[in-house]
């Protein structure tokens, strides 16, 4: 039997289908996937201590997830990069 390994940095990555982060650096991530919900509470719950799940947005966007982009610095850099990216803008 084979086994895969995904890690949360992973998850966040490639389960999520949208990303954003304000000015504040309030990151929000979205997944129209209902499927992948639980695997990205799971992930978020082993990086960050207080995040917030919306599931009342309206459907086609599915869940958001707002979490301090301070909160995945050290233990998830390449997202944590990118939505810097987003944050500080062009």
């Amino acid at each position: 039997m084979a086994y895969i390994t995904l890690t949360p940095e992973w998850i966040l990555m490639n389960l999520t289908t949208g990303r954003t982060c304000n000015s504040n650096g309030i990151a929000t991530l979205y997944t129209i996937h209902i499927d992948y919900s639980r695997l990205i509470d799971i992930a978020l719950e082993s990086y960050i201590d207080s995040f917030v799940v919306n599931d009342e947005i309206p459907e086609y966007l599915g869940i958001r997830y707002d979490f301090r982009l301070s909160e995945i610095k050290d233990r998830c850099p390449i997202l944590w990069q990118e939505l810097e990216d987003i944050r500080l803008g062009p």
